[in-house]
């Protein structure tokens, strides 16, 4: 059977005819999002059966035909554009450059630097992984945005692009017509480095479910429930609460239940969210791998959304290994780097804060005992990161316990005073004859949040730590959970201390600094001795 002849990159191209189908997904799904909130509940509440419009000639139309009619104007209208935008694209690699050319009326033409290429990433949606095509997306130091990315290209394309790039990338040599020359060999797998493919880690079934179980997510699914609940609370009121409002019952349902029932309902609450996040943390994770590539590391992982995410080794500038409260407990972490690819256009993204810091996960589910070997055989250049961490002076222990103590008063009289006001609207009672008349049950209350908060406070001291050598910068912080970051001397690129009033009345600093990526995590109440020391420190390598 004749080999498969490789793509022609050196001349434009077209991206694949799944282009339109996928696009077409991807925007009417904005618009089916749309139409469940705004035009779902009236259809369940029977009100748009009934409803028309009538205009002053007599002509009438009903709510439902409307909404039918104008959907199908938005898939025509949807249809065009990404005909027009497919055959608008245009991508191929002009000697050195990556060459991209789209747009309907605002035409971009971007030419790409190889040499400022940082890595190329391959994520599959879950329509592009119906047509079996993938997404690439380039990064440089300055962040390209959508504009460095290109749909819909069959997988084998993208993964021939990517190697030759890479190619081009670290041995100067132009493309040559269509033709891959040999790519440079790779270093090949040192000791205990598992599979031909150099292949370090695979993610086994069972602790992809150990994962989803200590996922650290449950807070924000509640959130994501609670606001799309919202969307739906007349709906609720109709069809379980006979027309009234649900929010005017809130204060009733205080009153009325006892403490037990309302505790059992917000743990109840609780678990239904901590399940969804659970399944959401395992289908993100599925599949796993992480792979030593030579002078990169390829992650790949996603269940409905694939990625393949290849990271330059030399661009890699700190090392973080976290441990939120059940990993701890079970001796568990996860290792993420964090990489110089900060996108401007998507800082205030908050869709996937790691993403867009730049923090890529290259080990979900490992035991902490092990971290150190593993990021040995796949980072040695981190080899010698220090780990004798200094804990923080005493002194500043009463300064973590005083600093949760006073936000945890804060959102506890908050609290209260919204529990109040809800229950005395509801109830007709005035406000301060309500919280006079239940301070037995606000104490009972309030007291073991506060001190439990102090606690926390005393183990975010305990928690606290630093230690450096000649080349590493080593910090450890939390209370419950752990986060360790290893930064290496030579990526530092501003260093610095910071002290309010009463800080530098007890001689002390918060330690910070920032990297080519951002800024690493910054250390509360450090002396400040200590913090002069490391200023000096990191100042002189800066200098050289």
């Amino acid at each position: 059977m004749p080999a498969p002849v490789p793509p022609n990159l050196e001349e434009p191209r077209r991206v694949s005819n799944a282009y339109i189908p996928v696009f077409m997904l991807r925007h009417i799904r904005a618009w089916i999002v749309l139409i469940l909130i705004y035009v779902l509940p009236p259809i369940l509440r029977g009100e748009a059966r009934e409803a028309a419009i009538t205009t002053e000639s007599g002509f009438s139309i009903s709510f439902l035909s409307l909404v039918f009619i104008a959907a199908g104007g938005i898939v025509g209208i949807i249809l065009l554009f990404s005909f027009l935008s497919y055959r608008r694209i245009r991508w191929y690699i002009a000697g050195t450059d990556v060459r991209i050319q789209k747009g309907i009326l605002r035409r971009v033409d971007k030419r790409i630097p190889i040499s400022k290429i940082q890595s190329i990433d391959m994520t599959e949606s879950l329509p592009e992984r119906i047509f079996r095509v993938a997404t690439i997306k380039i990064d440089t130091p300055g962040g390209e945005g959508d504009d460095g990315k290109i749909p819909c290209v069959s997988k084998q394309t993208a993964a021939v692009f990517r190697d030759r790039i890479f190619q081009i990338k670290h041995t100067g040599a132009e493309s040559t017509g269509g033709i891959s020359p040999a790519m440079p060999a790779m270093p090949t797998a040192s000791a205990g480095f598992a599979g031909s493919d150099n292949t370090i880690y695979r993610l086994p079934v069972k602790n992809l479910i150990l994962t989803g179980i200590s996922n650290a997510k449950t807070i924000v699914f509640a959130f994501i429930i609670m606001s799309a609940a919202s969307q739906f609370s007349d709906v609720i009121s109709d069809l379980f609460l006979h027309g009234s409002n649900v929010y005017d019952d809130i204060g009733d349902y205080i009153v009325h239940l006892a403490l037990p029932v309302i505790v059992l309902l917000a743990a109840a609450f609780f678990l239904i969210s901590w399940a969804i996040s659970v399944l959401a943390v395992m289908a993100s994770n599925y599949g796993f791998t992480v792979r030593n590539a030579g002078v990169k590391i390829e992650v790949e992982k996603g269940l409905l959304s694939h990625k393949t995410i290849s990271i330059e080794k030399n661009r890699i500038q700190d090392v973080r290994i976290r441990q939120g409260f059940i990993r701890r407990l079970i001796g568990y972490a996860e290792i993420c780097v964090t990489t110089a690819t900060l996108n401007m256009k998507t800082r205030s993204d908050s869709r996937n804060s790691d993403e867009v810091l730049g923090i890529t996960t290259i080990h979900p589910f490992i035991p902490l005992k092990e971290a150190d070997y593993f990021l040995r055989r796949l980072l040695p250049e981190f080899d010698g990161a220090p780990t004798d961490f200094e804990a923080l002076p005493k002194r500043a222990d009463f300064r973590y316990m005083r600093r949760y103590f006073l936000w945890a008063l804060f959102l506890v009289i908050l609290s209260w005073l919204i529990v109040s006001l809800i229950v005395s609207s509801a109830t007709g009672a005035a406000l301060l004859h309500y919280v006079t008349g239940h301070i037995g049950l606000v104490l009972a209350i309030s007291l073991p949040i506060l001190a439990f908060f102090t606690l926390t406070g005393h183990r975010a001291w305990r928690g606290g730590g630093l230690c450096r050598n000649e080349s590493f910068l080593s910090l450890r912080k939390g209370a419950y959970g752990r986060e360790f970051a290893y930064v290496p001397r030579r990526k530092i690129q501003t260093a610095a201390h910071t002290g309010n009033p009463f800080q530098r009345r007890a001689g002390l600093a918060t330690l910070g600094g920032t990297t080519a990526a951002r800024a690493f995590p910054r250390l509360r109440d450090v002396e400040r001795g200590e913090a002069e020391a490391y200023l000096e420190w990191a100042v002189t390598k800066i200098r050289s």
